[in-house]
């Protein structure tokens, strides 16, 4: 069967976007995690610009183990107000310690940090596929990302979400120990409105069989305990493949997930069960009346095991009522 042409993003696509129009909610992001599976040990880099604004929100978190709040995580910085660095996208600094250099566009970074009673990271983040939008990988009938933010459909064309699987490797330093990191992740790279209220609900998922199979979904959910596939694709031997269809099903334990399937059927009709079983949960203070709860997971797929994460969140006022309901 005869593959979709994605199409290659441009190499601006890396760097700052034109806001299109005078928003000050527009919103320009940087997402690099990292997991350690062999020490149970997920982290992450976020970096927010408002550059309409002038100002920049950065943070690093890591967590081992299930989180009730952030005094439970292993590490924890976040920092809002943050100025706007002079350079751009491509090699920029902010006053809490995070560098972000990036050697070839769309395919190789450089991330590092000093925090906290000698905690530092130096990561190298390599891409095991072409950056893609969300536009581009969308299933008939699904979604692109700006359905989970409040923004109108008219402005929807203006919202970029580039996913990308890279191969992550390098040396964190946490509580006077150096851990060794080399393990897939995925990053990603959004601009357009974002509001501070009104978020969908939905998953941001992701598995690692190594370099033979990898998969990413996005969901858009309704039911807690189950979720329609909007966009994603698989890896296999190396190969991307487009998502033709996906749903996903939830066990839930309050808000936290402790266990997911995905039914995948790629654009080849080969399709896939995916099992995840969350070995480490947190809740992720990571935006405005968004609540965030994310979680280590060990996935198994025709007797093969991978690891990743989930991520799940709702708008924090549905919640309220919900819960009163």
């Amino acid at each position: 069967m005869a593959r979709s042409k994605i199409p290659q993003l441009p190499e601006r696509d890396a760097l700052f976007h034109q806001p299109a129009f005078n928003e000050p909610s527009w919103l320009e992001t940087n997402w690099f995690p990292f997991l350690v599976p062999e020490r149970n040990l997920r982290g992450h880099v976020y970096i927010g610009f408002r550059t309409n604004l002038g100002v920049v929100f950065g943070g690093v978190m890591i967590w081992t183990r299930d989180c009730q709040s952030h005094l439970d995580y292993d590490y924890y910085d976040t920092r809002v107000h943050l100025p706007m660095p002079t350079s751009n996208l491509d090699h920029y600094r902010l006053e809490n310690g995070i560098c972000v250099k990036m050697v070839e566009p769309l395919q190789h970074y450089l991330v590092s940090y000093e925090g906290f009673n000698g905690m530092a990271l130096e990561l190298e983040f390599k891409a095991m596929m072409q950056a893609v939008d969300s536009h581009a990988m969308t299933i008939p009938g699904g979604h692109d990302f700006s359905h989970f933010h409040a923004v109108k459909s008219a402005l929807s064309d203006s919202v970029g979400h580039i996913d990308q699987t890279m191969m992550v490797t390098g040396n964190l330093r946490l509580h006077g120990e150096d851990i060794a990191v080399a393990f897939a992740s995925n990053r990603d790279h959004t601009w357009g409105p974002r509001p501070e209220y009104g978020h969908g609900q939905g998953y941001f998922d992701e598995g690692f069989f190594g370099e033979d199979l990898c998969f990413h979904v996005q969901t858009k959910s309704d039911e807690s305990n189950e979720g329609i596939v909007t966009n994603g694709y698989i890896i296999k031997q190396g190969e991307l493949r487009k998502l033709k269809a996906g749903i996903g099903r939830y066990t839930r334990s309050g808000w936290a997930t402790t266990k997911l399937e995905y039914e995948l059927e790629d654009e080849t009709g080969e399709t896939f069960l995916f099992v995840g079983e969350p070995t480490a949960i947190a809740p992720l203070p990571t935006w405005p009346n968004q609540y965030n709860i994310a979680g280590l997971t060990r996935w198994t797929n025709a007797g093969e095991t991978g690891w990743g994460e989930y991520k799940w969140h709702w708008e924090v006022s549905e919640m309220i009522q919900h819960r009163r309901r």
